[in-house]
């Protein structure tokens, strides 16, 4: 089922989206900042996000928040951290019951953009300063959070080959910053950063649910109105081309079982390139249980743990990840490459190709289903030049041929492999 999608600009570089549906039984409001990843800001700027949603001047500490998320139905309030490309985007999103089911007949969406307003636009401070203890414990808790990741080495790993593919690119660093970078904030930086943001960066705000989105709009218009903007686009993202040369990284770690991650150059120009052949193709490839990965590097040949590809559309870069004993590296390389080129040679099956696209076209319109999907779904279009509803999704890949799906695979190039290999002992043991 698609929902009627209301979008307006509120200011300079400040736009609200709105899905205006009875069909759930939460709402979700959210607010996205997208600016340029830099390794001098994104500790900063993940610290600030992280900060702002644990008080405000109205509500100063955790035990007055609560009691006003409780008043609000038993509302969550969140901050999440994502990379888009070459972007860092940080989000403050509060979730509750629909107002069609208060009790009293509350308008819930407003009164929820009216707190996230306070926690964005009217922090606590000290001085004028975000508090110092208050810092300093966003700063333990983010490293914890960078080390909690650096346990999850399928993650690490990936993480490691998109650093090596696109170093001295935005897209190569941490969404989360360097810890070096972290422990240098004082309350000053973090304040500056949290000004900075509020005036400077592309913002989307995002309202699913049966309320009226323009009314909630109108809250934020004004609160933007008050601060002053100073708008500053995000710069065109960078599309590399293959140098010539397969970079090789290889590491040793801990780990019991090794990781392999390839990191092939699509050929697109920009995220709207050809990217519905190259969704479909990278399905086939490397999607579900139905793609060549999954079924002969995987199955068939048992040369790894788990295989599949994902499409980077902001970038245009595809990866593929798996989990191999070290002995097999080699072969199960050897074995994805070969399935890519039996992409490029089109000798891909029909049934294949008609599982992908009705995967692909359902799995978008399965974004209709809960208001979080759909929040998660337009503010990973915030940085792309149109929103898209996850129908015109649906009906652009359902258009998609085979011989498109050929043609975006002839463009692929493996740039980048990684290794993750268990340390000597590890290995032996």
């Amino acid at each position: 089922m698609e929902h009627p999608l209301y979008q307006r600009e509120l200011a300079d570089g400040v736009r609200i989206v709105g899905v205006q549906t009875s069909r759930f039984k939460t709402l979700r409001v959210s607010v996205s900042f997208a600016v340029q990843l830099c390794a001098q800001t994104a500790g900063v700027n993940a610290l600030v996000i992280s900060m702002l949603q644990r008080s405000c001047a109205r509500y100063p500490d955790f035990t007055a928040l609560n009691k006003r998320l409780a008043e609000l139905y038993g509302a969550i309030v969140y901050a999440r951290i994502t990379k888009q490309g070459d972007a860092q985007v940080l989000t403050l999103y509060i979730s509750t019951v629909d107002d069609r089911f208060a009790l009293e007949g509350e308008k819930l969406a407003d009164a929820c953009a009216g707190l996230l307003c306070d926690m964005l636009f009217n922090p606590v401070t000290e001085g004028g300063l975000l508090p110092e203890q208050a810092v300093e414990m966003e700063k333990r808790l983010l490293k914890e959070k960078i080390d909690s990741e650096l346990s999850d080495k399928r993650q690490y790993a990936l993480e490691q080959c998109e650093a090596a593919m696109c170093a001295g690119e935005p897209f190569g660093l941490s969404k989360y910053g360097k810890v070096s970078e972290i422990d240098a904030i004082t309350p000053q930086m973090a304040t500056d950063a949290m000004k900075k943001l509020l005036r400077t960066a592309q913002v989307q705000i995002n309202v699913i649910g049966s309320a009226d989105a323009q009314a909630v709009g109108e809250r934020f218009r004004r609160a933007f109105e008050q601060l002053g903007r100073d708008y500053r686009p995000l710069p065109t993202p960078v599309f590399g081309q293959f140098s010539g040369t397969v970079r090789e990284q290889e590491e040793r770690l801990p780990v019991n079982q090794g990781k392999l991650v390839l990191g092939l150059r699509t050929g697109m120009e920009s995220p709207a390139d050809h990217v519905y052949a190259n969704a479909v193709m990278t399905d086939i490839f490397g999607g579900g249980p139905y793609s060549r990965l999954f079924m002969n590097v995987r199955e068939k040949l048992s040369l790894c743990y788990y295989c599949s590809a994902r499409l980077t559309r902001q970038k245009g870069l595809i990866f593929v990840s798996s989990g191999v004993e070290s002995e097999n590296a080699g072969k199960a390389r050897a074995e994805i490459l070969y399935q890519l080129q039996v992409m490029k040679d089109g000798r891909f099956e029909d049934s294949e190709f008609a599982a992908s696209v009705k995967a692909l076209s359902d799995s978008a319109r399965s974004m209709n289903d809960m208001p979080d999907y759909l929040d998660t779904w337009y503010t990973r279009q915030m940085t792309l030049d149109a929103v898209e509803t996850p129908e015109d999704y649906a009906r652009q890949i359902s258009a998609v041929t085979r011989e498109q799906v050929e043609q975006a695979a002839r463009g692929v190039m493996l740039d980048t492999v990684y290794l993750l290999k268990p340390n000597e002992e590890e290995a032996q043991s």
